[in-house]
This record gives C-alpha cells, sequence and structure tokens, in this order.
C-alpha cells in the first residue's frame, strides 16, 4: 500500500517539534491500525504527556505493545507523573522506569 505525502508528513510531526496531545495518540493508533502483526516499543520521558498516550495505547492495544519505557531525566517527579506510572503499573502495561539524570560539568 502507498503511503501518501499527507502520511509522510505526519509521521515526520509525531517524531519532532510540538504537537497537540491528540496528534500522537492519533498518529500511533494510525500506525498501529495499519500495520497488522507488528509489535512495537514506545519510548518516552514523563515530562510532557508521553505517560498519559502510553497508558492509553496500552489499554486500546495490548497484544501491539512489547514495552513501553519512560525516562526521568530530573531529580524529582510530581504526584500526576507518579499516579499515571501507577495507572500504568495496575493496567499491567509491559512499562519499565529509566531514572537518567543528565548534568552538565563544567
Amino acid at each position: 500500500m502507498p503511503i501518501d505525502i499527507n502520511t509522510l508528513s505526519n509521521i515526520f510531526q509525531l517524531l519532532v517539534g510540538q504537537k497537540a496531545l491528540d496528534f500522537k495518540l492519533d498518529n500511533i493508533r494510525f500506525i498501529i491500525d495499519n500495520t497488522a502483526n507488528k509489535r512495537y516499543f514506545l519510548f518516552g520521558d514523563y515530562t510532557q504527556h508521553d505517560m498519559e498516550i502510553y497508558t492509553e495505547i496500552a489499554l486500546l492495544y495490548p497484544q501491539s505493545i512489547l514495552k513501553i519505557y519512560v525516562c526521568q531525566t530530573s531529580d524529582s517527579t510530581s504526584l500526576d507523573q507518579k499516579e499515571m506510572w501507577e495507572r500504568l503499573f495496575v493496567q499491567r502495561a509491559p512499562a519499565q522506569y529509566l531514572v537518567i539524570i543528565l548534568k552538565w560539568i563544567w
């Protein structure tokens, strides 16, 4: 099946730049819906909406998600972030939380 220019543009926007919550969710759903029998790893961080989006994707497509990796990039987490992680855990999503603290040493 050929991919049209709008689809390519949407995939590019998915990978770079700022976008609305629905944009990322809708495009991941489109990719999964149009690639039968494929399984995915989802990578994101906890500073934006990745945890919320990936939780929704894991609920909608439990057989398509191999693992969700969420990276913590600062020293602390908010209550909302902790609640989102708990939601992933309770739903038995195949997720792993990574703590990566990057500090510049000059």
